[in-house]
């Protein structure tokens, strides 16, 4: 029921919002580096934050949420919706990231303590200096990858559809009921906002866009995931198993930025490299594309839960991630740079 609550509340809320938006400004607009026809309204991140509230409170129960967690949500939501509205500065969004990840790491103790065994059987623990700063970086990483990632319809839904499926199987083997609960909730209001993103008829007819405030809102509720369910008290799958879950979004984002930093640009100025660009440059559709990626993320998920069930060394498990990343990086610079011509392109903001 809390599920069906959540996609029903989520559904209403873009109904209610989209002509709001469209009236008020809070919309994409065509033109530039777009290329939709018409403006469409940023409002996906808005109704999946007040279709999940709504179900929490008819629940009567936050668990396993936490006033910080519902707190640091409430940031990056604001802070998306005035980037959606005023184009906030690289290092504004950054900020206003960094005090959610604070305010979830010094108030609701989520905190990275070790990075598991990644280099030989011992576990690599953090220090007292390193544990803070890290986990910042980890939080605000992945709320940056799932912004980054979302520059076409369904994709970034679509990989965070994925991830939830892997975590929500994790908690569910481990009899985490309410963890259960929580992630249902979410993958359904994720999945209401697809219903008006990623083709089919309400798309074409009231068709909206994630925002800033919907992809930093749901990086930062896989972040919370990824190091709740990896770090004690629960433990349920080994560190680097988040990270495979989550592993087209970061693969994207950390090589994306690394490519821009060599060249002498700014990691967050927008281009037309992203891993979606290079499928779609490759002959793909936009959606066979996010198909593929899906599935790719999908599967490896699947796979690293999978090895974290058998007992696969993670120092095996982290070394072949790292082969994988090398890989992708080498060839992803190298089909980049042999084509300068598409680098005006249009690129979606969405």
């Amino acid at each position: 029921m809390p599920h069906l609550m959540t996609f029903l509340g989520v559904a209403l809320a873009i109904w209610v919002l989209r002509p709001f938006a469209l009236r008020a400004g809070l919309a994409d607009l065509p033109g530039g580096r777009r290329q939709h026809a018409d403006a469409v309204p940023l409002v996906g991140g808005v109704a999946i934050a007040l279709g999940l509230a709504v179900a929490l409170a008819l629940r009567g129960s936050l668990a396993p949420a936490s006033p910080a967690l519902l707190a640091a949500g409430l940031i990056v939501t604001v802070a998306g919706v005035a980037d959606d509205f005023i184009e906030l500065s690289a290092r504004a969004k950054l900020m206003f990231q960094m005090i959610a990840a604070s305010v979830l790491a010094g108030f609701g103790g989520v905190l990275v303590f070790h990075v598991g065994a990644l280099f030989s059987p011992s576990v690599v623990a953090l220090g007292v200096m390193t544990v803070v700063p890290f986990t910042l970086l980890g939080m605000v990483g992945v709320m940056n990858a799932m912004n980054m990632i979302d520059g076409t319809d369904g994709l970034a839904g679509g990989v965070a559809l994925s991830a939830l499926l892997w975590f929500g199987t994790a908690a569910g083997l481990a009899g985490l009921a309410s963890h259960v609960s929580l992630i249902g909730m979410f993958g359904s209001a994720i999945a209401a906002y697809l219903c008006f993103n990623a083709g089919g008829p309400l798309a074409r007819r009231c068709k909206i866009f994630l925002g800033d405030a919907g992809s930093l809102l749901t990086g930062l509720m896989l972040a919370w995931l990824a190091i709740t369910l990896a770090m004690e008290p629960y433990a349920v799958f080994k560190p680097v198993t988040a990270v495979w879950i989550l592993a087209v979004p970061i693969c994207d984002s950390v090589s994306l930025m690394l490519r821009r930093v060599l060249r002498g640009r700014s990691p967050f100025k927008p281009d037309r490299e992203h891993l979606h660009h290079l499928l779609q440059d490759a002959g793909l559709t936009s959606a066979q594309a996010v198909a593929l990626l899906v599935t790719i993320n999908l599967l490896l998920g699947g796979l690293a839960l999978l090895a974290d069930r058998m007992q696969v060394p993670e120092h095996w498990m982290f070394y072949f991630s790292m082969l994988i990343f090398a890989g992708y990086t080498i060839f992803g610079a190298r089909f980049f740079a042999q084509r300068p011509a598409q680098a005006t392109l249009p690129i979606p903001r969405h």
